[in-house]
């Protein structure tokens, strides 16, 4: 549809030529993914979908990403938990697909029984193996997840979400950073849930207590491990906007959590940050131009 003035309610049908890019947003069906994938190409982009175990799977072939990655497996049964559970000392069984972390458990054990936590909720379950094998049966569409001893703050854990994004001249650039610290003693950084944010090097320097110099060297690190990733992720779809989320363990190690394919551009403006959020909004744009225009 088209906006026409002259036209009773100032819109009309109209058919059109396909635009020179497209940035996919939202979830389509398989015949128009088809489609479109067809017509554009790489000219459709951040075309391709994917959950946290094919995210998993395709990063942790490159070397230089996997020590950055926490070891996880699709593999749902008793062994692999007792496996986990005995190099970590505990694990987090995560669904797939979730997000802002609903649905997550933490799981250790003390002694023969199993002890679990699930986020948002404040008590622990205590079961047998017999029932645990029960409650991983109902688990299946999940992941086990080593456990990143993450630097906390005041028993908050922190973690960072980093908005990677290619510009208007086709290259990867960070266009915000923002630190996240989690509820006092939850299991998970989402801040939402009682918990508070901030830009990320000055939640850099809250957390570790870093003076300005060794606050932007960190920052860097994380930039840098960021952009390989996503440079590895576009060698197997057409991607030009993440949201990654990283964190950093007690000895200063950063480690990816999580890569969304589609990242919340609002975040900024819960730190009312106004010029953070006029870049995560405008780039995606400004690079569609530049392929647009036939680069």
């Amino acid at each position: 549809f088209v906006y026409d003035e002259q036209v009773q309610g100032n819109w009309r049908k109209s058919e059109l030529p396909f635009p020179g890019a497209i940035f996919r947003r939202t979830e389509i069906s398989r015949k128009t993914f088809a489609r479109l994938k067809e017509k554009m190409g790489r000219r459709f982009f951040n075309q391709e979908y994917f959950d946290k175990w094919q995210f998993w799977k395709r990063a942790s072939t490159d070397e230089r990403i996997k020590s950055y990655l926490p070891e996880t497996t699709n593999n749902i049964d008793i062994d692999h938990l007792d496996t986990f559970i005995k190099a970590y000392q505990g694990v987090y069984l995560k669904p797939k697909n979730g997000s802002r972390g609903k649905r997550v458990h933490y799981i250790e054990k003390d002694a023969q029984m199993y002890v679990i936590r699930k986020n948002y909720e404040n008590k622990e379950w205590l079961l047998t193996r017999a029932e645990m094998e029960i409650f991983l049966s109902k688990h299946r569409s999940c992941l086990i997840q080593q456990p990143i001893h993450l630097q906390s703050y005041e028993n908050r854990k922190v973690d960072y979400r980093v908005s990677l994004q290619k510009n208007g001249h086709g290259t990867w650039q960070c266009t915000g950073m923002i630190a996240r610290f989690g509820k006092i003693h939850g299991i998970t950084s989402n801040f939402k849930a009682r918990g508070f944010a901030m830009e990320g090097v000055a939640g850099l320097k809250k957390q570790f207590g870093y003076d300005e110099l060794n606050a932007f060297k960190k920052y860097r690190e994380i930039i840098q491990i960021c952009i390989q990733l996503a440079e590895k992720m576009d060698e197997i779809g057409a991607y030009a906007d993440f949201g990654i989320d990283v964190g950093i363990d007690n000895k200063e190690k950063v480690w990816v959590i999580e890569m969304n394919k589609r990242p919340d551009h609002n975040l900024p403006l819960l730190i009312n940050n106004q010029e953070m959020y006029y870049h995560v909004k405008s780039n995606p744009v400004l690079f569609a131009r530049y392929v647009a225009m036939g680069n």
